[in-house]
């Protein structure tokens, strides 16, 4: 067990607070990018190295913990404490790694429209074509097992899947209109009714 301070800066392991119904209201989460898991807890806190990391949070049974897997089981105490421990996660940078605790209220759901994300993509596989879509996704998981990415490589990478079937389109023109632009595009039709 490693015990660290909770920081008052926005880095690391901190306490934030909101204010709900006129009262204050505590919570400690975390904000590890891109370097400051070390502030947490001991670690090579560099994207560059990987691990996978099992967490357990201990906390009051008012309040909620998360994390980026879902909690395996809980242990509740007699003197009102839960502790929460949660799956491993995947091999990962420790700038991806999460905890919150709180005591939101919370709902999970989806919409019946889905999400914009999942539209764009469905979008770009309509537009290359699902197999030819698919198997550059494959060679973009396989470049990139365990490494760093961005999302230009994504780009790059379904445009050489394309390339491959003929077709010689740049990928990340036609994304970065939808995915770097605020809100979404507009688009003006005009027509000649004489």
């Amino acid at each position: 067990i490693y015990n660290a301070l909770i920081e008052n800066e926005l880095l690391g392991f901190f306490r934030s607070s909101y204010v709900l119904h006129g009262e204050r209201r505590f919570l400690g989460v975390t904000q590890f990018s891109p370097t400051h898991a070390r502030k947490a807890f001991p670690c090579f806190d560099e994207p560059i190295y990987k691990a996978t990391f099992k967490i357990s949070i201990k906390h009051q049974a008012t309040y909620l913990s998360l994390s980026n897997m879902p909690v395996e089981t809980s242990v509740f105490e007699e003197d009102g404490w839960v502790t929460d421990h949660f799956s491993q996660t995947p091999l990962m940078s420790t700038y991806y790694l999460a905890w919150a605790i709180c005591n939101f209220t919370y709902r999970e759901t989806t919409t019946k429209s889905g999400v914009v994300g999942a539209a764009l993509i469905r979008m770009l596989a309509n537009f290359m074509g699902h197999s030819v879509f698919q198997r550059g996704l494959q060679d973009y998981l396989t470049i990139h097992k365990y490494g760093n990415a961005a999302r230009n490589d994504l780009w790059n990478t379904l445009s050489e899947a394309l390339k491959r079937n003929g077709k010689y389109v740049n990928i990340q023109e036609v994304m970065d209109q939808w995915t770097l632009q605020m809100g979404y595009p507009v688009i003006t039709i005009l027509g000649n009714t004489t």
